[in-house]
């Protein structure tokens, strides 16, 4: 029982990563309120999980400021891009779903479309910001790269499409589950959405050997 509570027993490092990961949550909020800074902001979070994924690192500010800074630039042109391309996909889901009509062919077709390009969004994206967090390379590479990862590493892809989509059917299941849901992602949820793909991704990246980026 000592063991259990003692600095080095199991529950103390679940409860430190714990409160690391809301830490990390509030301080990811942060850095996205002038909302051109998503990017960066989502780049710089997804190093810290991938760090956390590999039990690497147990910091939260020294570690997002380093990457923040330093994937700045393309973390920027990415997160505008992902940004309009994710609306724009959203509003099309929407637009098709809320105009079906029964035996209406054309919007049917549509629907399905805008359906699969989000399923291929979610899947490429997956792997997109911690492709950045990790690696020094251009963003079309590293876009390749992505879309080689989605489908070679398929189930892994599911599962990582899974976590990202879940959250988003119960915002818009009931006004209850809204309201939960909103509360999770304030407090924990995008970091803690984060780690566990993390924890996916880490694998996948370590069969591979690029070279990583200069650390501090």
């Amino acid at each position: 029982m000592k063991s259990i509570f003692s600095p080095e027993g199991a529950l103390f490092r679940v409860v430190e990563r714990l409160t690391n990961l809301v830490a990390l949550n509030l301080l990811y909020l942060l850095f996205c309120i002038p909302i051109v800074t998503i990017g960066p902001a989502t780049t710089a979070l997804r190093y810290v999980t991938l760090k956390y994924a590999a039990n690497d690192e147990d910091r939260v500010w020294a570690p997002f400021i380093h990457s923040f800074k330093q994937n700045f630039k393309q973390g920027m042109i990415l997160g505008v891009i992902s940004t309009v391309v994710g609306l724009g996909l959203a509003w099309a889901l929407w637009f098709n779903y809320y105009n079906l009509r029964s035996g209406d062919t054309f919007n049917m077709i549509m629907l399905v479309m805008s359906g699969l390009a989000c399923v291929v969004y979610l899947m490429i994206m997956g792997y997109f910001y911690p492709l950045l967090a990790r690696y020094d390379n251009s963003l079309k590479q590293m876009f390749r790269t992505a879309m080689v990862l989605a489908i070679r590493h398929l189930p892994a892809t599911v599962c990582l499409a899974i976590i990202s989509a879940a959250p988003i059917f119960l915002l818009m299941y009931t006004p209850t589950t809204f309201m939960v849901t909103l509360t999770f992602y304030f407090f924990i949820g995008f970091a803690a959405v984060a780690f566990l793909q993390d924890k996916l991704i880490y694998r996948i990246f370590n069969q591979y050997t690029p070279v990583e980026k200069t650390e501090e």
